[in-house]
């Protein structure tokens, strides 16, 4: 099952498509996207990544316990949902124009539109157990709820795209044996109720 590093792998899928796609077509360097904060003004960024929300995925239910190996059960991994802003780090925005800037919006727009989901395989080699892929689409929240986001990290409002990602699934350590049955005992009681061993 996936790690808890899972969250962390998405988030760096993300960037790492993004600079395939961007670079060096619309921005020069992959270094000028980044998992990012909006209005950090210390990091020489173009394009940042932002995930700002990450919840339990109530559409998703599983099963209590899953089998791990013949004598014991695993309890099934927990998902959430991850939700992201991409946005133009306001730090660089001096230097570019505004058609530049809706250019790189909409390219990115474009790619992260093309890539509706990706296989945990992809983000976690290791994963023995096939799981269900993470969906990728877009976050239909209100302009209300963007600047919200906005506000929560004290910065003026941005033309900004809004992305979900679910099911990520987060494995739990919690192991409980199997008692296997080594003896059992039978007695049988005719009609009459007298007791036959």
């Amino acid at each position: 099952m996936a790690d808890y590093s899972i969250i962390a792998d998405v988030s760096k899928y993300l960037v790492e498509l993004l600079r395939e796609k961007l670079c060096p077509e619309l921005i020069s360097l992959p270094t000028q996207i980044e998992a990012g904060f909006p209005g950090e003004k210390d990091r020489d960024y173009i394009l940042g990544l932002f995930l700002y929300n990450i919840e339990e995925e109530k559409n998703v239910v599983l099963p209590r316990f899953q089998q791990a190996g013949r004598m014991a059960l695993q309890q099934s991994p927990k998902p959430y949902r991850l939700s992201y802003m991409l946005f133009m780090n306001s730090a660089s925005q001096t230097s570019f124009k505004s058609v530049n800037a809706q250019k790189i919006i909409g390219r990115a727009a474009q790619i992260l539109g093309d890539k509706t989901e990706v296989r945990t395989d992809v983000l976690q080699p290791w994963l023995e157990t096939p799981e269900p892929p993470v969906i990728l689409s877009q976050d239909k929240i209100s302009l209300e709820a963007k600047f919200q986001v906005w506000q929560a990290v004290n910065q003026p409002y941005q033309l900004s795209l809004f992305y979900q990602a679910a099911p990520v699934l987060i494995s739990s350590e919690n192991i409980v044996d199997i008692v296997r049955v080594s003896e059992a005992s039978f007695s049988l009681q005719d009609m009459k109720g007298r007791g036959q061993n």
